[in-house]
Parts: structure tokens; sequence; C-alpha cells
């Protein structure tokens, strides 16, 4: 649809508020048809849309215009034929059109649409002159006709930039904003049958800027009351999914919070990104099931420790199948796991680490222990093996240095017992089990 001047846009939302669309019953195998009218002075014209199949339900929603009005849910594959009638028209120049909700532009389909995917669209007869005479809003259903997509919209300008398919039940959560803040929002909070399937949309280019979606896709569990492990729900932390722009993940069961992202690139080169658009969402079952690593059996005594580590995102697995239980833990390692123990706090004064970039993936850690005085000197030797010592004594200093020496703390807390009644053996090194069962001791 082309831009209209802001009087003719006030005088077609005029027209369409004196528009009649008749909501229907849902679920009705009989029900075949929409009917529309736009009676007016210079026009009166009424469009029967034809359906292929029954309507599934019905519901307020509010289209492209920003007007209330009914959304019609058809299974997909439904094909809508266009049947327009009136007088003091002419009917040749009519189009049948279909707009996404909020997008701001038409695509002819005449005389007919068929409901090829999930998306909510309007869809409408125009004049040559491009005014709205009669519309309908129409989203498509799964086949069971329980569920359906949801479009999501960017708050800022009203642009679609993502669905939801399969959602069976919507409401709210409010928790806080994110990390170390104590300012709270309201989010929308979806439940999703399996297979629900989160799609992107591409972006868009106007006059100042060309802008494109991504989206992180972050499992992390949640309460509906609000409670949210946030330590490590930041687009930096819990190893996020990311969905390019125009892209789709299909999500499997579990909880997950989603960040959608905006990246905009404005005519002077700079880019610009950020949060647009954030929701909750349980699919299937809604509980995160983490499934063991191959080399982590149920029967060893850091299987609960290692679950642990993972569900919390301190750690991931060497691939996507081990874990290395036995592997040497590094420094780098050690310090990042505590880092994220710690829900991931970021540093303003930066130290000088000689062997220790920005690019690797404990600077942020490392940085953090420097700033809060666990570590000190001109190199960290992150690919050092960590020792039973370093590990207790970087533990004791993330808990703020109690009153107790670190291996006497240790026991006291029971994180380790020693190597033996009489023996701790701080020089031997760790593995990557232990570290993650020094952790899970220390926080239960």
């Amino acid at each position: 649809m082309k831009r209209r001047p802001l009087l003719s846009l006030l005088l077609v939302l005029a027209l369409l508020a004196t528009l009649t669309v008749p909501a229907l019953a849902s679920n009705t195998a009989g029900d075949k048809t929409i009917v529309c009218k736009e009676p007016d002075g210079n026009y009166n014209v009424t469009a029967t849309y034809t359906l292929s199949n029954p309507i599934s339900k019905t519901e307020n929603c509010v289209n492209s215009s920003g007007e209330s009005g009914v959304c019609y849910y058809l299974p997909m594959g439904t094909t809508i034929t266009a049947e327009v009638s009136g007088s003091s028209v002419d009917l040749a120049s009519h189009t049948f059109y279909s707009d996404g909700v909020n997008a701001g532009t038409g695509l002819n389909i005449a005389p007919s649409y068929t409901v090829a995917s999930t998306q909510r669209v309007d869809i409408g007869v125009t004049t040559a002159g491009d005014d709205i005479l009669c519309y309908i809003t129409v989203a498509g259903v799964e086949a069971d006709g329980n569920s359906k997509t949801v479009s999501m919209t960017e708050a800022a300008n009203g642009r679609n930039c993502a669905s939801l398919s399969n959602v069976t039940g919507e409401s709210t959560i409010s928790t806080v904003t994110s990390l170390g803040t104590d300012d709270t929002d309201t989010y929308p909070l979806y439940r999703a049958a399996a297979g629900a399937r989160l799609s992107l949309a591409s972006g868009y280019t106007d006059s100042r800027e060309q802008c494109s979606y991504t989206a992180d896709v972050i499992k992390r569990d949640f309460s509906d009351n609000g409670d949210v492990d946030w330590s490590h729900i930041e687009a930096y932390e819990g190893h996020p999914q990311t969905v390019a722009a125009a892209g789709s993940l299909t999500l499997a069961d579990g909880a997950y919070c989603v960040n959608i992202r905006k990246d905009s690139y404005s005519g002077g080169g700079s880019i610009t990104s950020g949060i647009v658009l954030r929701f909750f969402v349980r699919v299937g079952s809604g509980v995160n099931v983490y499934a063991p690593f191959a080399d982590v059996s149920s029967s060893s005594y850091y299987f609960n420790s290692v679950q642990w580590a993972v569900d919390k995102g301190i750690t991931n697995g060497t691939s996507d199948t081990a874990f290395s239980p036995d592997a040497t833990c590094t420094r780098g390692q050690i310090i990042t796991f505590l880092w994220r123990a710690a829900g991931s706090p970021m540093v303003t004064d930066y130290a000088a680490v000689s062997d220790v970039s920005a690019d690797d993936y404990y600077y942020k850690a490392v940085q953090w222990a420097y700033a809060t005085g666990m570590t000190s000197g001109g190199s960290f030797n992150p690919g050092s093996p960590c020792t039973r010592g370093m590990t207790v004594d970087f533990m004791w200093k993330a808990a703020g240095c109690p009153n107790a020496a670190a291996v006497a703390w240790a026991l006291k807390q029971g994180v380790t017992s020693g190597t033996s009644d009489t023996t701790f053996t701080p020089d031997a090194t760790c593995t990557r089990s232990q570290v993650v069962t020094f952790l899970y001791r220390a926080a239960k």
C-alpha cells in the first residue's frame, strides 16, 4: 500500500470506524464465509470472503491501522476468495490485498489468498485511489485448531519483528529488567505446544536507516511469579542460541527467555544495537531437562555437580556429548567458573594483563578477579593447571575472605575434606569434575 497524506488517512480511519464485521462462533463447521460492509455516501460495498475451511475461532485484536476488530483464525492452507459487489463504484478498479500487521506495505493478491503461514495479516478491498473500503484480519492456526501463531511488534514503531507458532496460552511475567537493578518491567509470557517455532522478520529500510533483527534464545529457569535466574540471562551469558534475520528456530521442550535485537545502520556508517523486545516462553513440558553427558555417569560423585554447573550456565561441556570430567582444569577455566557463579559481574577499571586479551573467553572473568583482589601481578597464566590450593584460595577470596584461612574455610563449608585424614595436597592439580564439585558444595 502506498503511503497516504495524514488527512487522507484520517478520512480512511473515519470510514473504517463504520465497518461492521460480525463475530462468528468458534469451531463451527458451517462457518464458510465472512461478510463485511462499508456503507458510505460515496460507496456501498459488500465484500464476501468465501473460505475453503471452517473458521477455527475468533478473537478481538488490533489491525494494522491500530483499530480494534475481529481476528479470524483459519487453518493453514485455507483459500480465501473475495466476491465484491456494490454501487457507485467501479468494481474493476478494486484489488484484494494482504498487509502484514503494522508493516505499512501492501501486496496485491487479487482475487484470492491462501493462508500459507501462521502469521497474522490484514486482507481487504481497496479502490484505485488506495482507499480501504473493506477488510478482515486473519491468522493461520496449526492443524489441531487449538494453537496459534503470535506476531510480535517493536514497541517504538509497531513493526513486525518476530512470530512464535504453536502458542496455546498468553500471560505476563513481571521481573527486574537486568542484573544488578531493582527496576522492574512486565514481559509477555507464552505457553506453546511442542514444536513451537520462532521466526524472525528480516528487518526494514526507511529514509533514516537500514535495520535487521536477530534473536538470542536462552534456556533459563524461571517461575511465573517473576523469579528469574537473571545472573545468567544477559545476552553475553547463558550460552544463547542465535537466530539470524529472516531465520527461524524450532524450540525443544523447556523454559526460555528470548531477546529480540535490532541492528541499525545509519547513512553515516554508524551501527547501533539493542534489545527491542523480550519475552518468556514455556514449550511443551516447560521444564528444562539437561541430559547427562556420555562421559558423566549417573553413579559418579560429580553427576549432580556437573548438572548444576551446566544448568546455572557456569560451564558447558567440551562438546555436545562430552564434559571431560578428568581433564585438568586451567586457571582460566576456574576463574571463569567463579565469575559466572558470582553472576558475571562487570567491572569498570581494567588491568593490564600481559597474557590475557579482550578476545579470550576468560577476559572479563580475569578482569573481575583483578578488580576484586583475587589475584595480582602483570600476568595471569590462564593456561596453567589449577591446583587444589589455588582453587580453594580463589573460592575463599570470592566469598569475601571469611574469618578463617582458605583451606580451613573450605573444610568448614564442606567444599572438600582433604585427600586423607591428615593431608590436603594443595599442589595436586584439579580436574574439571573436582572444581565444579567444589563450587556445587559451596553453593548449597
